[in-house]
């Protein structure tokens, strides 16, 4: 009984409370819409600021922080970067869960329980990845099970795959799916390239450590780097693998810009195994509608072989490159 009248008078107050106040709106119907819904959220106009409000790790159970250590970020630039998240349902409750990305720790999986609640379930889960220097996250239902997988890009270790049995509980098939790679990868985007219905794969591919960090600054010099043949500049044989010289003849002089990884491409055969595909395989169109020529050395065929590619989405191009670069089909 007292336990009741405690409840009951909590009940009291917040209709007291709420007494004072105008009655909130009716919430907006939800719209139904091909694989989604949605609906009209208003946001009362205030003068008190945003309308968001900060919730303490307290209140959410979010402990997750992701640090690298001045030692770390010294001998590695990229560590500093940055971490990657991804929200999507793991486990069919109809609520998004959080997965959070660390350069240099542990990643983490926080289950949503609603009221802005959630439990840390990354070790049940299997998806710690500890000391893999994760960058970025993606949700996906990759083999078509009707659940989401989760993507996760590395520096050095190219992009790790989990499938979701549907609970939650996630296995590491990366290999078997055919998505092995040393590349130092930082984010990733899907989209049906093909037409087939499967999810494809782009991932925008960086550099596992600058040159700035491997080599010290008198011998990564531009008189140790590139030397003059005749009329022409090039990148002595040492650092090809880390730079290649850019001609800017309107501003009279020659420039050296460090290489990164290229890019990667990958088709989807809906069961969650990829298969990569070159650049030079003739799927893609330059900016003038031709397809990529076959050479080796040119950036019509391997533009993002020559440049830092950090972030990139699917819109009606492929990716954002520093060339338009179309599907063929």
């Amino acid at each position: 009984m007292r336990r009741r009248a405690v409840v009951a008078a909590g009940l009291a107050l917040v209709s007291l409370g709420s007494g004072c106040r105008r009655a909130a709106p009716p919430p907006e119907p939800w719209h139904e819409d091909v694989g989604y819904r949605w609906r009209e959220l208003h946001v009362p106009s205030s003068r008190r600021g945003p309308g968001f409000t900060e919730l303490p790790a307290s209140r959410t159970g979010i402990s997750f922080v992701d640090s690298v250590t001045l030692d770390s970020a010294l001998w590695n630039r990229h560590l500093a970067q940055g971490g990657g998240v991804a929200l999507g349902d793991v486990d069919g409750d109809g609520l998004p869960d959080i997965y959070l990305t660390s350069n240099e720790g542990s990643n983490a999986l926080y289950r949503n329980l609603g009221d802005w609640r959630f439990e840390d379930i990354t070790a049940k889960a299997g998806v710690a990845m500890t000391g893999r220097h994760s960058t970025g996250a993606v949700f996906a239902d990759v083999d078509g099970d009707g659940d989401l997988d989760l993507l996760v890009s590395t520096l050095g270790g190219g992009v790790a795959l989990f499938l979701n049995d549907g609970h939650g509980v996630f296995t590491e098939r990366t290999t078997e799916a055919g998505l092995a790679s040393h590349a130092a990868s930082m984010t990733m985007t899907l989209t049906d390239v093909d037409g087939d219905g499967h999810l494809d794969l782009y991932v925008a591919n960086y550099k596992t450590r600058s040159a700035l960090d491997i080599y010290p600054p008198q011998e990564r010099a531009f008189n140790q780097v590139v030397r003059q043949v005749g009329q022409r500049f090039e990148v002595v044989p040492k650092f090809q693998k880390d730079y290649r010289v850019v001609d800017r003849p309107e501003y009279n002089l020659v420039s050296m810009q460090q290489r990164a990884d290229p890019d990667a491409f990958y088709l989807n055969d809906g069961k969650g195994h990829f298969t990569f595909v070159p650049w030079t395989k003739g799927r893609f169109l330059d900016e003038t509608g031709s397809r990529s020529p076959r050479r080796r050395n040119t950036s019509a065929c391997r533009p993002s072989s020559r440049m830092w590619t950090v972030t990139v989405r699917r819109t009606s191009m492929c990716a954002t490159t520093s060339r338009i670069r179309t599907c063929s089909g």
